[in-house]
């Protein structure tokens, strides 16, 4: 089975700092806001060393439609359009289907309320990133701007059919150049489930040229995943006849 992706885990997995520029030391209510979770602007520094990985893979230079499985809200699928990769986001998860909409201000302030600060009456000690010279009123950087969670909209597709493959493909225009699995391999706790999900990716190709990059983090520790390495995952899908399917560490290399 796949883990639950609902908000707990969400919240679980991500813990991140909800600012870019810093915060002014030198008041006395300078002190750091309470960690996010998965929030959009919390996300940002992250997902832009993601990008620039990607962006080193052998072949990512010729890649211009993307179909993008398991981005959640769209963050990383959002970042690609914006270097000219047309580019589809596919996601299973209720949480995040029904959430896609739905501005995160409340959810923001309730992290700020358990951690001592009002979102109404913010203490003036966020830096300006734009004059660093400056404070400013973070909370309209901490909210997208398209007033939901993500600009992009969410294909709630699992591509166990071939009806389910075609409007993937469709939404895409039927062209399709890579398929990028954004840490899905991470999210099985079984290995039968997980190639399952990456026979699914087999399927849904639409020609031999294009490839599938799988995205995997070590998580040998976590409890909700299921313990391999980078270099075993790559072991189960030579062993299974994947020759199409790449893993993609960290660091945008290619794990052989």
């Amino acid at each position: 089975m796949a883990v639950t992706w609902d908000k707990a885990t969400f919240d679980q997995l991500y813990r991140t700092k909800p600012w870019h520029a810093g915060i002014r030391r030198n008041s006395a209510e300078a002190r750091l806001p309470p960690f996010f979770h998965y929030n959009w602007f919390g996300v940002q520094n992250g997902m832009t060393r993601q990008l620039d990985r990607f962006l080193s893979v052998p072949g990512a230079a010729q890649i211009s439609d993307l179909c993008v499985i398991g981005g959640a809200w769209g963050w990383f699928a959002e970042m690609l359009e914006s270097r000219g990769i047309n580019t589809i986001n596919v996601d299973t998860s209720t949480y995040v289907l029904d959430n896609q909409n739905v501005s995160e201000e409340g959810e923001i302030r309730d992290i700020l309320t358990a951690g001592g600060m009002d979102w109404d009456n913010l203490p003036d000690c966020f830096v300006d990133p734009n004059d660093f010279s400056q404070t400013v009123d973070p909370r309209p950087y901490w909210l997208h701007p398209s007033g939901g969670r993500s600009g992009k909209p969410v294909i709630d597709e699992d591509m166990s059919t071939n009806t389910s493959r075609k409007n993937v493909r469709q939404a895409l225009g039927n062209n399709m150049d890579a398929i990028l699995t954004e840490f899905v391999l991470d999210g099985f706790d079984v290995e039968a489930d997980a190639l399952s999900f990456v026979e699914r990716c087999e399927q849904l190709r639409p020609n031999p040229n294009c490839n599938v990059l799988h995205f995997v983090l070590t998580v040998n520790d976590h409890p909700l995943f299921l313990p391999s390495t980078q270099a075993e995952w790559r072991q189960r899908l030579d062993a299974n006849g994947f020759t199409n399917h790449w893993v993609i560490n960290q660091l945008g290399q290619v794990v052989t």
